[in-house]
């Protein structure tokens, strides 16, 4: 109820801080029936009744109905080509012409309805912006009780709303509320604080058009979604791919003209995983999972004989052991290219051809090289960890002006050289 002497009133403030920070509030005071603003804008009893409808039923709305966004399969299907736009980046035309059909991609219903939830909140994860939108109305002639609406979501339609009747309170996703409550902030000014608020009360343009072309959330959103999924498609149109799932745990993502995969073999302990990037040729993946399967009979009895490696995987904290598997047809890069010069150096027989990553505690700290013709490996980076190894105390980078690098032999015993031809080209 009013107190004594107090006028019934409207008031709508809407505040905005961040990098262009502003508030505006309109105030309407009745007069005749009406109430009217202080700039002169009138609001008839009859509307405010209305809205006192809306904001009732509103209780019904407790949860997300993603209909009201206008998220179904209907306008799934007509947006698909215009986010798929959204999802490809320009630096990336290998997946162009990889031409991937669209029904395999990640423009499904379920996968558009997770976005859309995460559109609702997602300007407060990324932007520094904080908005704020309340509206009060008191008057005993409209409803007994002082009603008070908020939100501070700055995402159109602005839901959830809290409502508060009296001493009753409740959390909506009505978006006729909203809808409503656009009609209550004064216009007349015409200014960027009018059109801001109006916009993000009323969310029809944004969800009916401007979600699906909205290319500064899907850059964060169902890009990483879209691009797993095609790597996934991928992969499994490569041959030998049936032979893989029974023995190997897949994962896989997209680089601009390669994709990457790792493999966790389900009954090996001695190799946790393994990558391999598989290059994108004109369109087509190049390699086998036939390849796969050779290297990983090839390289497997090399790596479990280095029992000084199977004691440092047991020497405390979280340690992982992954191959880094070259595609056949790609070029070796630079770290790769000295490792043949230190292996030279170091007089070992043949070529390394088996690249391995130590991690410790999620951490790259190793990288070191082997044959599966010879018992001993170099390492050309390691970096101290915590840990009672003797590979957890050592500092090697090749690098350095130093051009630092480690030999250890079959029995585990180590030396520490400088490789006198260092090649940068």
């Amino acid at each position: 109820m009013l107190p004594a002497n107090a006028s019934p009133e409207i008031e709508t403030f809407y505040q905005q801080d961040g990098c262009w920070g502003f508030d505006s509030t309109t105030k309407y005071s009745k007069n005749s029936g009406k109430y009217v603003s202080e700039e002169g804008r009138e609001i008839s009893t009859e509307f405010l009744k209305e809205l006192v409808a809306v904001i009732q039923k509103s209780k019904l709305k407790n949860t997300l109905d993603l209909n009201d966004l206008g998220i179904n399969q209907e306008n799934v299907a007509r947006h698909r080509d215009e986010l798929m736009k959204q999802c490809i980046p320009v630096q990336y035309p290998s997946w162009k012409a990889a031409n991937v059909s669209k029904d395999l991609c990640a423009f499904d219903v379920a996968s558009i309805s997770e976005s859309a939830r995460h559109r609702l909140v997602f300007e407060k994860e990324v932007s520094s912006n904080q908005v704020y939108f309340s509206a009060t109305i008191n008057d005993p002639e409209i409803c007994s009780e002082k009603i008070e609406i908020s939100s501070d979501n700055d995402c159109p339609w602005m839901l959830p709303w809290n409502v508060k009747v009296g001493s009753e309170n409740w959390k909506t996703f009505s978006t006729e509320l909203p809808l409503k409550l656009s009609f209550l902030p004064d216009r007349s000014a015409n200014d960027c604080r009018s059109i801001v608020c109006n916009y993000l009360l009323n969310g029809q343009k944004y969800w009916q058009t401007e979600f699906w072309s909205d290319s500064f959330f899907w850059e964060y959103d169902i890009r990483k979604i879209y691009k797993d999924k095609m790597a996934r498609n991928l992969i499994e149109q490569m041959p030998g791919f049936e032979l893989i799932e029974p023995q190997f745990t897949v994962s896989a993502g997209l680089n601009p003209k390669d994709i990457w995969v790792e493999l966790k073999p389900i009954s090996n302990e001695k190799i946790l995983s393994s990558k391999w990037h598989i290059r994108i040729k004109h369109g087509r993946q190049v390699g086998s999972w036939f390849q796969i399967l050779n290297l990983h009979q090839k390289f497997e009895p090399a790596i479990q004989r280095l029992e000084w490696l199977e004691q440092w995987k047991h020497s405390g904290g979280e340690r992982k052991v992954c191959i880094d598997i070259k595609n056949r047809e790609s070029t070796w890069d630079i770290p790769d290219e000295q490792a043949n010069e230190a292996w030279k150096e170091a007089n070992l027989p043949s070529r390394p051809n088996i690249k391995l990553e130590l991690y410790h505690d999620n951490k790259l700290c190793t990288r070191l090289f082997m044959s599966d013709n010879c018992a001993s490996s170099i390492i050309l980076f390691s970096e101290p960890c915590a840990g009672m190894h003797w590979l957890d105390s050592q500092e090697i980078d090749l690098q350095t002006e130093s051009h630092s690098y480690l030999i250890i032999d079959a029995d585990g015993r180590f030396r520490k050289k400088n490789l006198e031809h260092m090649r940068y080209d």
